[in-house]
């Protein structure tokens, strides 16, 4: 897809390096080290498809780095994606992913997570689409990912709600999975999007747990609104550390503007009990995860929950 340009704005720390690291052109310097902490990038372009839960091929539109097999295989195990249950096809239970035309481009093409119907999971009635890079070796301590977003316009039906929205996840980090044999130390930081009773415009959220549903902290700003509707890059720092040392940044950057600095989380991004934190193993950098009752509430509007994701790109900085 074609890029979103990157601006300039101040932002604090580690992160203001980060944001200048990676916009294009800079300089020769910035570009080379760039290049040399690029792990992976896909724009959904040909040769890349799903099939069988996997998602495979290289984007041929890039020059290095864009080959889901070649390139994202070397640092993660399992490079795959989720509907929700064990059979999953590219579509299933009204849950469905797909790589289809830009809502404004046709000539470009992006990943399309759609959710019109829920399932059962368990004991609970939800919807999922996801994607899946998991059981990375060695372990992630410092890294940054970008990915452009196109939130479809019947997300605004959800500001009209009239209950609080408090599961509509949209990414998670794993520093370690939950579900890893033995795991002790399981920890998850959650992108989602929220918003108080009543008509109220949709926020970014960030919420830090345990497996045992223990929130180690929570951030949740009213005022961090993501467009509805309009291409956005949403950027990433993750750095592995305690109370003051872990960190966690986000910023968006919409088409045409200038870019804004949501959260800077200083705070734990692994377990605080985790007496020798390895680096995170795994992340869902592209997903839709929510309640039946979301879901049924945008039934009752004839609309689905769809989200349009393109350039996705992943720095390792240690």
């Amino acid at each position: 897809m074609p890029s979103i340009p990157s601006t300039t704005i101040a932002l604090p720390g580690l992160f203001a390096g980060l944001a200048l690291l990676l916009m294009p052109g800079c300089s020769k310097e910035a570009g080379a080290l760039e290049e040399s902490r690029l792990l992976f990038q896909t724009g959904f372009e040909p040769d890349v498809s799903l099939t069988d839960r996997s998602i495979a091929g290289a984007d041929r539109s890039l020059k290095s780095h864009n080959d889901w097999g070649a390139d994202a295989a070397r640092f993660a195990g399992t490079i795959a994606y989720n509907l929700g249950g064990p059979d999953d096809g590219v579509k299933r239970d009204g849950a469905s992913i797909r790589i289809v035309p830009d809502p404004e481009n046709s000539r470009n093409h992006a990943l399309l997570l759609s959710l019109r119907d829920f399932r059962q999971e368990g004991q609970d009635e939800k919807g999922r689409a996801q994607v899946e890079i998991y059981k990375i070796t060695p372990g992630l301590r410092e890294f940054s990912y970008s990915v452009d977003m196109y939130i479809a316009p019947g997300f605004k039906l959800l500001e009209q709600y009239p209950g609080k929205v408090d599961w509509l996840t949209i990414g998670e980090f794993w520093n370690n999975e939950f579900w890893r044999p033995g795991e002790k130390y399981g920890f998850r930081i959650t992108v989602g999007m929220a918003k108080k009773p009543g008509v109220h415009p949709l926020n970014l959220r960030l919420i830090a747990d345990l497996a045992d549903g223990t929130v180690v902290w929570e951030r949740n700003d009213p005022k961090a609104v993501l467009p509805i509707g309009k291409w956005f890059r949403i950027t990433y720092y993750f750095r592995e550390g305690a109370a003051q040392g872990g960190r966690l940044a986000v910023k968006i950057t919409p088409r045409g503007e200038k870019s804004r600095l949501l959260y800077d989380v200083r705070d734990y991004s692994y377990a605080p009990h985790d007496p020798a934190p390895d680096g995170l193993t795994g992340f869902n950098p592209m997903k839709l995860y929510t309640s039946r009752k979301l879901i049924d509430y945008m039934k009752s509007k004839d609309a689905p929950l769809e989200i349009y994701w393109d350039n996705l790109k992943l720095y390792k900085l240690k």
